[in-house]
């Protein structure tokens, strides 16, 4: 999975479509971290409104 999405946002940055602020091998390594927390927490607490809030602010490092 962190491999297609470093692929994905390396093009990404080539296009200028997201940051170029941090290395596509860092947002990668930091999004399936990011995933594997939520499915954690999904498991423990399946607060939907709170996991999307979550997942929101991960996505942010994408701007």
């Amino acid at each position: 999975m962190e491999s297609a999405l470093y692929d994905l946002l390396a093009e990404a940055q080539l296009r200028g479509q997201i940051t170029s602020a941090r290395s596509a091998t860092d947002l990668a390594g930091f999004l399936v971290t990011s995933l594997q927390g939520l499915r954690v927490m999904g498991a423990i607490n399946p607060d939907r409104a709170a996991l999307t809030r979550y997942a929101e602010v991960a996505l942010t490092c994408l701007d």
